[in-house]
Order: C-alpha cells, then structure tokens, then sequence
C-alpha cells in the first residue's frame, strides 16, 4: 500500500503531466468548447440549456417571411456572430475570442440584455441601388431640382429591447462534461512519466 507522501507525488505528477498538454490539443479542447456553444445556441438553448426568450411577435413573422425559423431562438439572422468566434491558445489555456469588435459587442448584447432608448442623429437616406451610379455635374444638379435620390431624415428615439440570451458561456454540467471527456481522452493518449 502506498504511503500519503507517495499518493501526493503520483497526484502531483499526473497534474504536471496534464498541464503539458500541446498548442494543438489545447486547440482541439477549444474547439469542442465552440462546438458545444454553437450547437447548443442552434437548437434554442441557453447556457443552462433552458429555452431562449422568445422572439418578438413582430420579429417571429420576420424571420419566417425570410424562410427563417419564428419558432426556434437560435440567435442567427447572417451567421456572422457565431462565426466571428476564434480559438487562440496560450501556455495551459484555451480561449474563445470574436475576431472582430462588431460581432463581440452583439455577442455581449445578447448575453447581458439590452434595455435603452437612444437617439439616433439627424442623416439623409438614400434609396439603395446595387450598382455605383456616376453623374456628371448636370446630372446632380438636375437631381437635386427633382429632389431624387433620398431625403433627409430628423433626429429621433429608437427603442432597443433585446432580452438576455445567455449564449456564450460553458456552465450545464452535460457541456462542462464534454469538454471535460474530451479533455481526458488527450489526457490519456499522452504517456504518464
């Protein structure tokens, strides 16, 4: 039977062998993690794999005119959001970062919730054309006298309601689990001094 000084250096050992693991298989570990988020956000549920918060009514008929789902909340309209999520590794870590500032802070509006009225400044709107239309000086004056290509719109208050859909998190027991089963599973492969 081994002695409690023995047991501690085997423990010791093992954990020491486990924070070795390779930029690769922290990689892999990262991975999963996304895997798990992504997969889960898709079928409607959250962090703790409860139901989204529904969509609104008005955004529902929205999205299924578009031939989206109104039904299931799986916070994707594009797609960019959840594919702006990046793995990066750093010595013993995996982290999950947006690649870009703009998908981060809708990642974070719809983690936390947005409730705010906000004024929105005073802009001309032009109508949206596909192609890049260019005129000569007689032309924009004779648009101008037609008043044709947009007006201009008043400031005014836009309400922003988004409810909090906690997404980007890894904390239900069954995600931690996974990652966890195939953190082992390197873990294992990797020969114990």
């Amino acid at each position: 039977m081994a002695s409690p000084t023995e047991v501690a250096d085997e423990i010791d050992k093992y954990v020491a062998h486990c924070a070795d693991l390779t930029p690769a298989e922290l990689l892999a570990i990262g991975h999963t993690a996304l895997n798990v988020i992504v997969l889960r956000t898709k079928r409607g549920l959250d962090a703790d794999h409860k139901p989204f918060a529904p969509y609104t009514p008005e955004y529902a008929a929205r999205r299924k005119k578009s031939g989206r789902s109104g039904t299931t909340v799986d916070l994707a309209v594009t797609g960019h959001m959840q594919q702006a999520v990046i793995v990066t590794t750093h010595p013993g870590e995996s982290h999950l970062q947006f690649m870009n500032h703009a998908e981060d802070v809708k990642a974070e509006a719809h983690n936390k919730g947005v409730h705010k009225q906000e004024t929105v400044r005073g802009h001309s709107v032009k109508p949206y054309t596909r192609k890049v239309q260019r005129y000569t000086k007689a032309g924009k004056v004779r648009m101008k006298k037609q008043n044709v290509g947009g007006h201009t719109r008043l400031p005014y208050q836009r309400k922003m309601d988004l409810p909090k859909r906690e997404w980007f998190e890894v904390r239900h027991p069954h995600d931690v689990g996974m990652i966890e089963n195939n953190a082992e599973s390197l873990i294992h492969r990797k020969p114990v001094p």
